[in-house]
């Protein structure tokens, strides 16, 4: 079993949007739904649960039963961080077996073919992620200059969803909130705290799978999603 959690748990302060990103209009649909969407019609997943700040639960499960979704089959409260907000979901996963996509409802561009090749990857590996190359060089600073500057063939942006077999994840959430001195900021980054042997695949991500961070962020996906929209009406 597929099952696609959806974080959706933000606030939305540095979008600057009056409200939370995750609810922002984008051709006539709010963003949320425009994410769930993707993972709804794809092949790859069998079940969809949305990680909520709980002020937003029944604002969510009143857009799940009104879409008449087969997939979203839940709704739950998130912690007050995002690693909090994941391990929510693989509790909600408990007595299931399977695999976990852990993806941002900010990244409302994810694609069907990006999910498959995630699919894909978990046949042969515990966990998979995908990364794009390097548009920038990237330097390490220190103290106000800049200290060296790293082979930029090495280095990858990491984008969701994140996947995992759910037993590594379960298992990497246990040895985490028992140890305070594990960091990380995303779910890849706490696997790799726990078990630092592990190999966690990658695949080709896309460019067009951006994160909503930023005010300026809206208009243009606003922008993206009507020519999208307008190109599937003249199909």
């Amino acid at each position: 079993m597929n099952i696609a959690a959806i974080l959706s748990g933000g606030t939305g302060t540095r979008a600057e949007a009056g409200m939370p990103k995750q609810f922002v209009d984008l051709g006539g649909k709010p963003m949320i739904l425009r994410t769930v969407d993707v993972f709804e019609s794809s092949p790859d997943i069998d079940r969809i649960i949305v990680v909520s700040h709980p002020d937003y639960i029944t604002k969510l499960e009143t857009m799940r039963r009104e879409g008449g979704y087969h997939k979203w089959d839940r709704t739950i409260a998130g912690g007050a961080e995002r690693y909090l907000s994941s391990y929510e979901a693989v509790k909600a996963c408990e007595g299931l077996d399977g695999n976990l996509f852990i993806h941002d409802a900010a990244r409302p561009f994810v694609t069907q073919e990006l999910i498959g090749r995630l699919a894909k990857a978990l046949q042969t590996a515990e966990a998979a992620a995908p990364v794009t190359p390097l548009s920038d060089t990237l330097v390490e600073v220190d103290k106000g200059c800049i200290k060296c500057v790293p082979e930029r063939k090495k280095f990858r942006f990491v984008q969701t969803p994140q996947v995992f077999h759910l037993p590594l994840l379960r298992n990497a959430f246990e040895v985490a909130l028992e140890d305070s001195n594990i960091c990380f900021t995303d779910d890849c980054g706490l696997v790799l705290a726990c078990f630092p042997d592990l190999k966690i695949c990658y695949v080709e991500g896309d460019v067009s799978n951006k994160k909503m961070t930023y005010h300026s962020d809206i208009e243009l996906f606003n922008k993206i999603f009507i020519e999208k929209d307008k190109k599937w009406l003249h199909k």
